[in-house]
């Protein structure tokens, strides 16, 4: 026999405003973004992107803090794909283009290469 729509729980997952926010709603949210490891089309809820954000930044700093600068590499360089995916994931959502993760590259390259101009401006007795 089918439930009816009134006795379904709601997903914590969903966007919701009137239910109250749990501790394991927030776990069940990051392992959710880890199960989508690399799934960048869809949709991701403020609760996922948040939750993931919040404890990618407490393991970073725990294993930065346990095993040094290599701990902290191995896990920025397994988690970021997930950190990738989740965003693209996130601007879809609020219906944004995935490539614009690639934007704040652009203007790094953009600002790196007006600096390296500089001393092409600069007068030649000043350099010496």
């Amino acid at each position: 026999m089918a439930e009816s729509v009134d006795n379904v729980a709601p997903n914590p997952l969903e966007n919701s405003n009137d239910a109250p926010l749990k501790l394991c709603d927030i776990g069940r949210a990051y392992i959710n973004v880890w199960r989508k490891y690399a799934q960048f089309s869809g949709r991701s809820s403020r609760l996922e992107f948040w939750s993931f954000k919040l404890i990618d930044i407490l393991l970073s700093v725990l294993f930065l803090s346990l095993f040094s600068d290599i701990g902290g590499l191995i896990y920025l360089m397994v988690s970021l794909v997930p950190a990738t995916a989740v965003l693209v994931r996130r601007l879809h959502d609020i219906n944004k283009c995935g490539a614009w993760v690639f934007y704040p590259y652009g203007v790094l390259i953009l600002l790196t290469g007006m600096v390296s101009l500089i001393p092409l401006l600069a007068d030649d007795e000043t350099v010496q």
